[in-house]
């Protein structure tokens, strides 16, 4: 299945909510990411109802928060931990953000969209609004001036009430491979702000290995000259950890 392609059983979700695609779900570099309100949609309308959550683990003091979700729909149960801790989310609010992955999976799981689609609390709050901005960015058509840089001449009638030219296919395409470009731009320089943070080998390894390796993967062979760049911060720092702890 290509991912470029909305799946046929999404779309048939996003019709009986009648719901249109920009309002359920977003293309997140090849992968599409659900929004939250619209999954909240999909349980309602699905009948689907939810156990008490558990609480497996919290430490407010490192905001770490676990909790246990079970959902139910018809004569089906699924259940799905939701985890926060500051390495996946930047809010204030670790219990309510645990509680929420935990249930978006759980829905996920329950109507059969588990591995075709993402909630978008599975990204934290900056990375949503990066990828937000990004990809729905559009190229205006007319560019935007001062009030300074406006002319008050009137311009020739057969040009007044012309439509700008539409945006091609060509741009359209480009603009996209443009903005996913620049969402591994942003992603990359925040890991090799991240590997600065790590005060020993474990941590640092734990990061690279339980949090980014598959996106490492797939940077790889997306961007090259990326990959190399958050490789090489990677080496640099393990380098300076070593050297700290022989010195």
């Amino acid at each position: 299945m290509s991912k470029t392609n909305i799946p046929a059983k999404v779309v048939d979700i996003i019709k009986e909510l009648g719901m249109t695609r920009d309002e359920t779900l977003w293309d997140c570099h090849g992968t599409w990411v659900m929004y939250h309100k619209a999954l909240e949609k999909i349980a309602a309308h699905k009948g689907v109802t939810f156990d008490d959550p558990k609480i497996i683990h919290s430490d407010m003091a490192l905001k770490s928060v676990v909790v246990l979700v079970t959902g139910r729909m018809d004569k089906r149960s699924e259940w799905s931990f939701g985890e926060a801790t500051p390495a996946n989310n930047k809010n204030a609010y670790p219990f309510a953000m645990s509680e929420k992955r935990a249930k978006d999976r759980v829905i996920l799981k329950l109507v059969g969209l588990h591995g075709d689609v993402y909630s978008d609390t599975e990204i934290d709050k900056q990375g949503q609004d990066d990828i937000k901005a990004r990809v729905t960015k559009k190229k205006p058509l007319i560019e935007v001036t001062t009030t300074e840089e406006i002319k008050t001449e009137d311009p020739p009638k057969d040009q007044e009430k012309k439509d700008p030219a539409p945006v091609t296919l060509e741009e359209k395409i480009e603009m996209t491979q443009q903005d996913r470009l620049d969402i591994w731009e942003t992603w990359a320089n925040r890991q090799i702000d991240e590997f600065q943070k790590k005060p020993t080998q474990s941590a640092l390894l734990s990061w690279v290995q339980g949090h980014i390796r598959k996106d490492l993967g797939a940077l790889k062979e997306i961007d090259t000259r990326l990959y190399n760049q958050v490789n090489e911060a990677y080496s640099r720092r393990l380098n300076e950890i070593i050297e700290k702890q022989e010195g």
